[in-house]
């Protein structure tokens, strides 16, 4: 028997200036203005000045000044698209998908790999709670998989930025550092962007949209299991943000612990058992052993001598066979190794989360920018 334990630790910390420039964007103009007014006056060109009277409606106009647009048509949207992921309702040449702060709110999802588990573009991720039970290392860490391609061809963003890696000795992203509480929304782009951003983008790219102007204080308590009791789940968490500087500034802190419980293969029915014989796919109980096939390096050792195997049965009494199948008056059993006992079917995770986020607009054209993360996991996966 081999027991693991894993302690993850990961800090990151950003801080720059941003210079306004050139943007990639697109301008929608507002149909309105491009529609004919049929009250409108059709412009007279008699070589002089022409003078609109005064009305109740036209209190006063300049003679010879064109009157000023209607608000209609100095509504306008800009969207910067700089980043080079587009935001939401623009077209654009490969396939966008957005997950609001709504849709994760409603989730009440501890960590946002769950969330994103949800959405059929995600394939099954190599590295989350209930993939990782066999390993010695990374266990309990939570990745993204674009289109089951892999994390490795899946680049993730924060606020359009790389991120460090959460793995050792790779760039994969431990989805255990971000704090749901911090997303504003996160954009999702299938399509290959090897070219712009490198190999690690050729199934897609995930990009994480914080918060920018959150006031308020956000005090979280969850506690969760499944409908047979098991693999409980905790979290606590308090996030808090505040505007200064007449909104040209904003602050943002979240401190958080969660806990999931895990689920060991012996605490179900239908997985405590190596090779539960008739278990799947018929009508038999699962709480009943009809036919283990149990593993043939056992604990309690086998002994050869000549053409007979020698054993220890249950009991603990010296017999001359061995029986992985279950149990007979001639050679009792079984006397395997059962392997499902030690298995883990969900690895238990604690995690300890500190994020900030914070800017200050110095002028239109001049901003500075922190981020700040801290994050700490612990798994423990336990396998024969």
């Amino acid at each position: 028997m081999r027991v693991s334990r894993t302690a993850l630790l990961a800090t990151t910390l950003l801080s720059g200036v941003t210079l306004a420039g050139p943007a990639f964007g697109q301008t929608t103009t507002n149909p309105a203005a491009t529609q004919p007014n049929p009250q409108a006056q059709p412009e007279v060109n008699s070589g002089t000045p022409h003078q609109t009277p005064a009305t109740q409606d036209n209190p006063a106009q300049a003679v010879g000044v064109t009157p000023p647009p209607t608000p209609a048509a100095q509504q306008e949207t800009i969207v910067v698209t700089g980043s080079r992921i587009s935001s939401p309702n623009i077209t654009s040449l490969a396939p966008i998908q957005v997950i609001g702060e709504q849709q994760i709110n409603q989730a009440g999802a501890v960590n946002i790999q769950e969330v994103l588990n949800n959405n059929p573009t995600f394939g099954t991720p190599a590295l989350s709670t209930t993939t990782t039970a066999f390993l010695t290392s990374g266990a309990g860490v939570a990745t993204a998989n674009l289109r089951q391609l892999g994390e490795n061809r899946t680049l993730i963003l924060i606020n359009n930025r790389r991120v460090v890696g959460g793995l050792a000795g790779s760039s994969i992203v431990d989805l255990n550092d971000i704090p749901t509480q911090f997303l504003e929304r996160v954009d999702i782009l299938t399509g290959g962007q090897s070219a712009l951003y490198g190999s690690d983008a050729v199934a897609g790219v995930v990009n994480f949209i914080y918060k920018r102007n959150f006031e308020g204080l956000l005090l979280e308590g969850q506690y969760g299991l499944t409908e047979l009791g098991d693999n409980q789940r905790y979290q606590l968490s308090a996030t808090t943000g505040t505007n200064f500087a007449d909104g040209r500034g904003n602050v943002m802190v979240h401190i958080g612990y969660s806990s999931d419980r895990g689920l060991l293969s012996r605490e179900r029915a239908d997985t405590r058992v190596d090779n539960l014989g008739g278990g799947f796919g018929s009508q038999a109980k699962y709480d009943t052993i009809l036919q283990p096939r149990f593993s043939s390096y056992a604990a309690q050792g086998l002994f050869f001598a000549g053409s007979s195997t020698f054993t220890y049965s249950p009991t603990g009494k010296l017999q001359n066979c061995f029986n992985q199948n279950g149990n007979s008056a001639a050679c009792p059993g079984p006397n395997g190794f059962n392997r499902q006992f030690f298995r883990t079917l969900a690895t238990p995770v604690d995690r300890y989360l500190f994020a900030e986020r914070s800017h200050f607009d110095i002028t239109d054209n001049i901003s500075f920018f922190t981020e700040a993360t801290y994050a700490k996991t612990r798994a423990s996966s336990e396998i024969e």
